[in-house]
């Protein structure tokens, strides 16, 4: 923590920097990468139990959830590495603590273009104090906000977009169901990413035909059991996927019926965020790169 605040407030010669000292005990993320002209680069940020994943594409930056309120520095030092300075667009997938809570810290950071949230009936809306002090800094800092619309999409260059794909409905009962669900496109490589999402709102976005084939999958709520049905599975298709996981988190996440799943559907390659750390997936249009903090990966082919 000493040298968070040193590096964004007392800013001391003599106490080395986080990436001094990470550098120091051979704890360096070597994920990062130079991109071409014509790649993509998609990280998914390790923010414990947590959701965060950061598209880098033609010079366009977008990021998807943010974890926890603690992890907005462990965000600003990834964004200041890699030389970000602003995000032409921030998702947050749905109002849970642990995709948004660190974005009010964020702002004093980045620069945003515009912030995009999922609409809910006001009855659902968290009224927390993490809530109220995320709208404040949204009108501090002047952030044009607005509704995610099934439909729109997002164009990052030629070639490349992000289309939203749900919520498809307003009357949900649960607020992981009105989670922001997108697919972001680079040539022929595709990528979903499904917040948290549970079965109502897989079923859902299944009936409304969209077409959810992608070649990664962002795993719906950690890996929970009532989330990664074996029909959304199926539809999405993928080859690999990622889970977002605190290591010995309490709710026993990614599940091994969700895993089985996963294999069930055709998916070979899984990566999990306390067992890989940061990772990054790098695309050229048409091959696709995976690269880990911990050069593991968990093989689901039969």
């Amino acid at each position: 923590m000493l040298f968070y605040i040193n590096e964004y407030c007392l800013k001391l010669p003599f106490i080395p920097t986080l990436d001094e000292v990470n550098k120091a005990v051979g704890l360096v993320f070597h994920p990062d990468v130079e991109l071409s002209e014509d790649e993509a680069a998609v990280y998914f940020i390790d923010v414990g139990q947590g959701d965060c994943e950061l598209i880098s594409c033609n010079g366009y930056n977008i990021l998807i959830d943010s974890g926890k309120s603690y992890n907005a520095l462990i965000i600003v030092e990834k964004l200041k590495r890699l030389k970000i300075d602003e995000l032409n667009l921030v998702i947050v997938s749905h109002m849970d603590e642990d995709h948004y809570a660190s974005m009010s810290h964020m702002f004093e950071y980045v620069f945003v273009d515009e912030l995009i949230v999922p609409e809910m009936p006001d009855e659902m809306i968290p009224y927390t104090n993490t809530y109220n002090t995320f709208r404040y800094c949204i009108a501090r800092y002047g952030i044009k906000y607005s509704y995610a619309h099934v439909g729109d999409s997002y164009y990052l260059g030629e070639d490349s977009r992000l289309d939203i794909l749900a919520p498809v409905r307003n009357d949900y009962a649960e607020t992981n169901n009105y989670s922001i669900c997108a697919k972001f496109i680079h040539g022929e490589n595709s990528f979903l990413f499904t917040g948290d999402i549970e079965e109502i709102a897989e079923g859902d976005i299944l009936e409304a035909g969209v077409d959810l084939d992608a070649d990664v999958l962002k795993v719906a709520h950690h890996g929970s059991a009532g989330s990664s049905t074996l029909d959304f599975l199926n539809a999405v298709s993928p080859e690999i996927a990622v889970v977002h996981a605190g290591e010995n988190n309490r709710y026993d996440h990614p599940r091994a019926e969700v895993l089985v799943r996963l294999a069930k559907a055709g998916c070979n390659e899984l990566y999990i965020t306390f067992y890989n750390g940061n990772i990054v997936i790098v695309s050229d249009g048409k091959e696709l790169r995976p690269l880990t903090e911990r050069e593991r990966m968990i093989d689901l082919s039969p």
